[in-house]
């Protein structure tokens, strides 16, 4: 649900020199992201945790208090809120009687394969700090937004859930690590013709 809304849902760093009331510095969200970001840095695991803690506050204060101390916007959150809830509805009838358990690190696992799975083409491999080489375009590179532009460690091959161009560059937003076994899972004939060419 929170891919199917293509706008940030953090605040975005003020336009002059000095944030406004109802804007965050740059630091104060890259704090916040790095805060509820997963792990190994994930942009999925980032979206995936503000959209359940939202969810988990009760009460439009909570949920105002919430965004307010980390720095995201109610508006877009309660978007992905009614989009979630629209897929919840559709799907309700397919999951009668199975029961619902808390997720493991094996469910993180699915959860990224199945985005490599639905992204194959976003698929990049490292050439540089920020830079990764794109099966259609030449260069991307992480979007500064991203919780892994500030990571320690980036993943030699990640997946985005957007390449948008630049002024000057191209870049990757929501991105997220993959493991290659988990490509030649999920798209192993794909590999097999590149590693041909």
């Amino acid at each position: 649900a929170a891919l199917s809304v293509d706008r940030d849902p953090f605040l975005p760093p003020p336009s002059g020199d000095r944030p406004g009331p109802r804007e965050a510095t740059r630091a104060q969200v890259a704090a916040a992201r790095r805060r509820l970001a997963g792990p190994d840095g994930s942009d999925f695991d980032l979206l995936r945790e503000v959209v359940d803690r939202y969810r988990a506050a009760r009460g439009w204060k909570a949920r105002r208090a919430y965004c307010r101390e980390n720095h995201l916007r109610v508006r877009i959150l309660e978007e992905i809120a009614l989009v979630r809830r629209d897929l919840v509805e559709a799907l309700r009838g397919r999951s009668r009687g199975r029961r619902r358990r808390k997720p493991t690190s094996s469910d993180r696992a699915a959860f990224h394969r199945s985005i490599a799975a639905g992204l194959v083409q976003n698929v990049a491999v490292r050439s540089g700090r920020y830079a990764y080489t794109h099966a259609a375009i030449r260069e991307i590179h992480i979007h500064p937004g991203s919780a892994l532009f500030d990571a320690s460690h980036r993943p030699e091959i990640i997946v985005a859930a957007s390449v948008v161009e630049g002024e000057n560059r191209t870049f990757a937003r929501n991105v997220g690590p993959v493991r290659i076994e988990w490509l030649e899972r999920v798209a192993g004939h794909l590999i097999g013709l590149s590693r041909r060419r």
